[in-house]
């Protein structure tokens, strides 16, 4: 409880900051497309930074302290944006218009440092919130499991005791005195049924309030703070949301009176830049096959072995590492990294020496890179919903019933709940039945569908383009309602792509990347957003040759982007093809069902309430 502030400010922060684009576009003047390349910039950095960020969590600060950090730094930000909230009059207003930016320079440049601070406070912020609450149970662990071996204790010797006298009643007395026995063996069954009941109660409490309070910070983003700024002004919605996320982080802080933080104490992130500068250090170095590499044997330290018994396998007599240590004959060079040169000391690796495990795990993460850049078309697609979306809901007539202007935050809602529902709706049913059928690709089939569903979206919405700029031409305006398909096929591509692009990651690379398997998925997603700023550019000048106007012009109203949909959407069905044309030649590691409902089941219990919009 006492992160819940934290939780509720950064679900009204991501509120905020979803309609960044028409901030820009309204606010500030500028044009569309430079509008457009500010907001990809800043969310596609923003995921970028995540996975820099966890190595920065685990392996220095910790996930406490970088909760702390980045919340405050992510507070400044916010609050610096409210500061820098240019003030006009109707001649700035006509300069804006004519220059693009019209504020004192003082205020342009806290407008881009308040960004610069808000980017990172919110990558850092997202990641640390996450997975807080588990690592808090972590260092609890030890009491419990020493509290719940004493319950134990008693109950199993109540239990002896009650058995032994059922026992003796059996043999003892008739056979109503047995039915008497059976209803007392039937209580007991009873009990131990509502004590199981009891225990799943209380621990899917957590998860049940941080759902609760996650409804409340949508409510609050989506409706209370849209209503707010219509009444009095944008600087409002950053002013109440910098508080909010400042004074939640003092309970937080008061919480190490009752927690223990989690300190750092690395992050094997770290073993694939090793890896790979050990083998360019060592490049010119030959390769021999009895050739000695560093092994780690767990309990007995750090070893070293020929290369011709590694690549047949070897046993390290440790309990704790049964499988063997294996060299597969792949990405040779990079077998270089392992190699013991003379009078290195195993003891200090250094930069130049790397184990047989950590080699193995870098080809792993190497062998997930052709699949993996199939994935940027789902960013690019993001993005684009994320932007021009969101600047075609806020010109279309918002009206409904006796509500004169509905939130365009109601749409952003909308598609994060469609995407929590799609992804539930999928592994309730046509998930599971792939899980049994093949336990090799049912994250790969996910991703697939999304993909297609992002083809659909892209089409939908160069269709509602193409009517939304038929009704503009003849001086009218329509409902904003039009954009309900297509909000709702982000969401399920979201919820398809997203959620099976973590699974990927999770389960076939090697076994650290579970832990980081979120970061890499937003990492993929953010580079897809900062290509669509490349792919936006490139259109535009295609377009603009040969005297033409072009697809993208300076307002939304003046722009083609039922052409642009059409080509994003072609470029689309491009990538799912390629997609499916590496998917079917990928070697995939086996998932097994159990383990993967319950990696599934954590994943949401940790992250559901606190997904970023």
């Amino acid at each position: 409880m006492l992160f819940s502030g934290l939780l509720v400010s950064k679900i009204v922060a991501d509120f905020v900051l979803s309609i960044l684009i028409t901030f820009l576009t309204d606010i500030w003047k500028l044009k569309l497309i430079t509008a457009v390349l500010v907001t990809n910039v800043q969310d596609g950095t923003t995921s970028v930074l995540k996975i820099f960020m966890a190595y920065l969590s685990d392996a220095y600060l910790g996930n406490f302290w970088m909760l702390v950090i980045s919340s405050a730094t992510y507070a400044l930000g916010l609050g610096l944006l409210k500061s820098s909230y240019p003030q006009f009059t109707g001649h700035e207003i006509y300069l804006c218009t004519e220059w693009r930016i019209c504020p004192p320079k003082s205020l342009t440049v806290m407008f881009y440092i308040a960004l610069i601070l808000v980017t990172a406070g919110k990558s850092g912020h997202e990641l640390s919130l996450d997975g807080f609450t588990p690592n808090q149970e972590n260092t609890r662990q030890k009491d419990q499991d020493e509290k719940t071996t004493i319950v134990e204790e008693q109950k199993t010797a109540e239990e002896d005791g009650k058995e032994a006298e059922i026992q003796q009643v059996q043999n003892e007395t008739t056979r109503p005195q047995g039915t008497e026995c059976s209803k007392i063996v039937t209580f007991r069954k009873m009990i131990s049924f509502f004590s199981v009941v009891k225990k799943k109660t209380k621990k899917n409490k957590a998860l049940v309030i941080w759902l609760s309070i996650s409804v409340i910070g949508s409510v609050i983003g989506s409706f209370a703070l849209p209503y707010l700024a219509s009444a009095v002004g944008w600087s409002k919605q950053f002013e109440f949301t910098a508080i909010l996320m400042g004074t939640s982080l003092i309970p937080a802080l008061l919480a190490t009176l009752f927690y223990t933080p989690v300190k750092a104490s690395g992050s094997p992130l770290s073993h694939v830049p090793h890896v790979l500068l050990s083998a360019l250090l060592k490049k010119n170095r030959a390769c021999k096959d009895d050739d000695s590499l560093a092994c780690n044997c767990g309990r007995n330290g750090i070893h070293q072995h020929p290369r011709r018994l590694l690549i047949k396998g070897i046993k390290t007599h440790d309990p704790e590492r049964p499988d063997p240590i294996r060299l597969t004959s792949d990405l040779r060079y990079l077998h270089e990294a392992a190699a013991v040169e003379a009078a290195m000391d195993l003891r200090s690796q250094g930069w130049r020496l790397c184990t047989v495990q950590q080699v193995e795990e870098t080809k792993l993460v190497l062998r997930l890179v052709p699949l993996t850049m199939t994935f940027f078309m789902y960013g690019i697609v993001k993005a684009v919903g994320n932007t021009y979306f969101i600047e075609q809901g806020s010109n279309l007539d918002s009206k409904l019933g006796t509500i004169d202007e509905l939130p365009i935050q109601v749409f952003v809602l909308m598609s994060y709940a469609t995407s929590k529902v799609v992804s539930k709706v999928y592994d309730m049913t046509l998930g599971k039945r792939i899980q049994a059928a093949n336990k090799r690709v049912p994250d790969a089939i996910k991703i697939g569908f999304g993909m297609a569903v992002s083809v659909f979206c892209c089409l939908i919405a160069s269709f509602v383009e193409t009517k939304r700029l038929a009704v503009i031409s003849k001086g009218k305006n329509m409902t904003v309602f039009w954009l309900t398909p297509q909000f709702l096929l982000l969401g399920a591509m979201d919820g398809l792509a997203r959620d099976g692009i973590e699974g990927f990651f999770s389960h076939q690379g090697p076994p650290w990347l579970k832990t980081y398997a979120a970061a890499f998925a937003e990492f993929v997603t953010g580079f897809g957003t900062m290509l669509s700023v490349a792919f936006l550019f490139l259109v535009r000048k295609v377009t603009k040759s040969e005297g033409h106007a072009g697809w993208i012009q300076d307002s939304i109203d003046e722009s083609r982007l039922n052409y642009f949909y059409h080509a994003l959407a072609v470029l689309g069905a491009i990538n799912f093809a390629f997609y499916v044309f590496v998917a079917r030649r990928y070697s995939y590691k086996a998932t097994k069902p159990d383990e993967s409902k319950l990696e599934e089941e954590e994943s949401r219990g940790q992250s559901q309430a606190s997904t970023s919009l």
